[in-house]
């Protein structure tokens, strides 16, 4: 994930449980998201539509289970 710092913007890795979900915040200019379930299942969520609550529900949820997931800009 980006993570802005006053010096710059970083890329880190962290396991989901270690993350303050409700601190999360989506890019500028993202659309939505895309999840890949393992079994290769592809489910597609709307930011406009959802609310960005409901879109890190759901990346939450993705990363737990292990699907990868892809900011839609």
């Amino acid at each position: 994930m980006r993570v802005e710092y006053p010096t710059g913007p970083r890329c880190e890795v962290y396991r989901p449980g270690d993350l303050d979900w409700s601190e999360a915040r989506v890019m500028g200019g993202c659309t939505g998201v895309q999840v890949e379930t393992a079994e290769g299942a592809v489910h597609a969520l709307d930011l406009r539509a959802s609310g960005e609550g409901r879109l890190w529900q759901w990346v939450r949820r993705a990363v737990e289970a292990g699907a990868s997931v892809e900011g839609v800009f």
